[in-house]
């Protein structure tokens, strides 16, 4: 055992503890301005192409989707106007009536089709 204590006391021998050296100063913080430019410049592109491709989208002369012209409502017209709370009241008391005036509303705000181009025809009340 001491033979083994020797060998290993000769083998730490040869170690030789190093001088310190002076410390090295600590680089600064890089700025963060550069950071914040470039993300703000990515902001401004991106938000200029956006534009540029919505204001290219409505100048490139493609016709606005065709509207269709709603009937006119007749100033001779008795019936009062049907707003929301009117409609589910008539449609919680009288039901016939309150069928009677949604076909009435949609014949005069609904664009009617010839029997040829309707599609649906098979969803209809019989």
């Amino acid at each position: 055992m001491e033979r083994d204590d020797r060998a290993v006391e000769k083998y730490l021998q040869e170690f030789h503890p190093r001088s310190l050296r002076a410390l090295q100063p600590v680089a600064p913080p890089r700025s963060l301005w550069i950071g914040r430019l470039a993300a703000a410049a990515v902001l401004v592109l991106g938000l200029g192409t956006a534009i540029w491709l919505g204001n290219r989208r409505q100048h490139t002369g493609v016709p606005p989707a065709p509207q269709v012209a709603t009937a006119q409502r007749n100033s001779t017209d008795d019936t009062p106007s049907m707003n929301a709370i009117r409609l589910t009241r008539l449609a919680l008391e009288d039901e016939q009536t309150f069928e009677a005036q949604l076909d009435d509303q949609s014949r005069r705000v609904l664009p009617s089709f010839p029997e040829e181009q309707r599609r649906l025809n098979f969803l209809a009340k019989e």
